[in-house]
């Protein structure tokens, strides 16, 4: 889902804590049945709930890793993510 310690898709480098402190924070979101994803990566960190194709069910780290579980939607983008898949 992402890593710490490298340049990222946006030209960002995230320390190993940052994410860390980040994971423990969204955690709340996951638990919420809150955490939604797009299928294309957002422009800002608002998910618009037309473009939902996932939902985090778990996150974790695994070294500089950050792991995770989603379920795919029944919604549009949530179709195409399960023909991609």
């Amino acid at each position: 889902m992402q890593m710490a310690e490298t340049v990222n898709g946006n030209g960002r480098v995230y320390p190993h804590g940052v994410l860390m402190k980040e994971i423990r924070n969204y955690a709340k979101l996951v638990k919420e049945k809150r955490a939604l994803g797009e299928l294309d990566h957002p422009d800002d960190s608002v998910i618009n709930l037309r473009n939902a194709s996932h939902l985090v069910t778990s996150c974790w780290m695994e070294g500089n890793k950050v792991m995770g579980k989603i379920q795919v939607l029944n919604t549009p983008s949530g179709k195409i993510l399960q023909e991609l898949v």
